[in-house]
């Protein structure tokens, strides 16, 4: 069997009711003609894991995103690594076009344009600034991508319970180019729906600009809001 030269690293939690067409995405919409699909579950208590089984590779590690992720790498194959949120539907010919934006040996990574499933006039406003073409706008949400050789070169996401995806961007900036790909993945946007749209997005706003100040994660974690798939798992986040 072929190594896989793209491996997709999706961390879950709690993730039963929604997590069979993101693997069915995975899997069937890449382009490429084989691709390698982890599933890290940080302990989820509703079948999850039972239920991913049946589609992809499932691994266990400690609860947290960052961990969980890092686990994938671990084990992943490929040379280069996708990382899906477990909410997210990634579009299709995503393997092509990592592959052919990482032809450009100056490109290290990237992400795809965000869309949340909300309508809300706000929420117009927040997917405008998360498409930037800026690492201060690149985040987990949006399917950020990588050479394994410079995930290699910073040593794998930052341990931390929050902005681990931008610590990670803001590390390989030292390596080469991050691109923003115009093809949109497109998640739940659950935690706008369960806080509310303007609250969440104020809250983020502040906490990225206190985490450009200089505030440990590690202390803005607590005010991060929590949603009910949270809250059931007794806490945390993936």
């Amino acid at each position: 069997m072929s190594v896989p030269w793209l491996s997709v690293v999706i961390p879950v939690l709690n993730e039963r009711a929604g997590i069979e067409p993101v693997l069915a995405r995975a899997l069937g919409y890449s382009g490429l003609e084989t691709v390698e699909v982890l599933v890290v579950d940080g302990g989820s208590d509703d079948g999850t894991a039972a239920v991913a089984s049946r589609w992809a590779r499932v691994l266990r590690a400690p609860r947290g995103r960052a961990s969980q992720m890092n686990a994938g790498v671990q084990a992943a194959h490929g040379r280069a690594l996708l990382f899906c949120h477990g909410d997210t539907l990634l579009p299709e010919g995503y393997g092509l076009a990592i592959r052919e934006t990482l032809r450009d040996p100056g490109v290290v990574g990237g992400a795809f344009t965000p869309r949340y499933g909300l309508r809300h006039p706000a929420m117009r406003l927040a997917e405008g600034l998360v498409s930037l073409s800026t690492r201060y706008f690149m985040f987990g949400d949006a399917a950020l991508f990588v050479r394994r050789e410079a995930l290699d070169a910073v040593g794998l996401f930052p341990e931390v319970p929050l902005m681990e995806d931008v610590m990670l961007v803001r590390a390989l900036k030292g390596h080469g180019r991050l691109v923003r790909l115009p093809q949109v993945v497109r998640t739940s946007g659950r935690r706008f729906r369960e806080c509310g749209v303007v609250r969440q997005l104020w809250l983020d706003l502040r906490l990225l600009l206190a985490f450009y100040r200089g505030t440990d994660p590690r202390r803005l974690a607590p005010r991060y809001a929590a949603t009910e798939r949270d809250r059931s798992a007794g806490g945390g986040r993936a």
